[in-house]
């Protein structure tokens, strides 16, 4: 294997998943101290800080 084939295989795409979930991510870390509400249909479904909605968002982003 050569130097140009681990940088298009292994590297190129560890680089782009990386990127990719710092910006997704990143939401979490500018407001996760914000108060989030969330509402379907005038009910209520979530109520908290941003931080403890954050662990399923994760997840989603993984």
């Amino acid at each position: 294997m050569n130097g140009s084939t681990i940088q298009k295989f292994i590297l190129a795409p560890v680089f782009i998943s990386t990127t990719l979930f710092c910006i997704f991510t990143l939401p979490v870390a500018i407001f996760g101290e914000e108060s989030l509400t969330i509402r379907i249909q005038d009910e209520l479904f979530f109520h908290g800080k941003v931080k403890d909605a954050a662990a399923p968002y994760l997840g989603l982003a993984m």
